[in-house]
């Protein structure tokens, strides 16, 4: 997506001193382990550096940068570290309880003043998302603007999963094809969670981001769903995985709307 204001023009100048007290060097690239913790708990998380040549030992990050004026600042290694609202809320949403999570981002990991350092890490991101043990896909927080609740994207989700079952749970995708407020709201839902509702769908890097990794979930706010389960779902209708609709208006904005969500992850899948 362009941006009028640069990254590096968001993040103060300051955020580089926790880069430079971590410095990196060849193959070696910096991570941060996010620490356990959960609502109220402040967000905690430490830097360290490691090597390319181990094992599947982080997770990368997909994301949008969301609005780079809305900028939050988090303690890492004791630094103040400025990020963007979007990643301050990955971290509130996708730390654990009780063991930390180890993660590559970008906005953290690499310099963001330091064209050098951007250019050459930017060359190792093909082998970062590769070695990595999975992609967290972060689709932001579910909006609190739009025509549905967090309810609603659940059906939304849940309706992704039904559709890797086979026909004889048919019976069970009622509430996403209703020609009522409950239909009309889940499929709302399910329109902010595809190409052209949400915003991860129009980045340059989502393509690599999510085909790459040995692994990628889905995180829609507290929802998850893994990768593989929507691929699977994206292939059923492909294969004759049909659905009654009671009306033709219905039936029409269905169409729409899976035929969208197929476009895209069909797209994922062949990459």
């Amino acid at each position: 997506m362009a941006h009028s204001l640069s990254l590096a023009d968001a993040l103060r100048p300051t955020t580089a001193s926790l880069q430079r007290a971590f410095p990196i060097h060849d193959e070696q690239i910096r991570v941060v382990d996010l620490l356990p913790g959960s609502d109220p708990d402040a967000i905690a998380l430490e830097c360290r550096v490691i090597t390319l040549n181990g094992g599947r030992s982080l997770e990368t990050l997909s994301y949008i940068w969301g609005d780079l004026r809305a900028i939050r600042t988090v303690k890492i290694s004791g630094h103040d570290v400025d990020i963007t609202q979007s990643v301050c809320d990955a971290f509130q949403h996708l730390r654990n309880p009780n063991e930390k999570r180890t993660l590559w981002i970008d906005q953290d990991c690499i310099n963001q003043s330091d064209d050098i350092e951007k250019s050459q890490q930017v060359g190792l991101m093909r082998t970062i998302y590769r070695k990595c043990s999975q992609c967290a896909i972060w689709l932001g927080d579910v909006p609190s603007v739009k025509d549905f609740s967090a309810a609603d994207a659940k059906f939304a989700m849940d309706f992704i999963d039904i559709m890797t079952h086979e026909k004889s749970c048919l019976t069970k995708v009622h509430t996403f094809v209703n020609n009522d407020d409950h239909g009309r709201r889940a499929r709302k839902a399910f329109e902010a969670l595809i190409i052209g509702g949400n915003p991860w769908w129009s980045r340059v890097w989502t393509l690599q981001e999510a085909s790459l990794p040995f692994a990628a979930t889905w995180h829609w706010e507290s929802l998850i769903l893994p990768l593989a389960t929507i691929e699977l779902a994206a292939l059923n209708p492909c294969q004759g995985w049909l659905c009654e609709i009671p009306t033709p208006e219905v039936a029409a904005e269905y169409d729409q709307l899976t035929s969208n969500f197929l476009y895209s992850v069909r797209g994922l899948s062949i990459a």
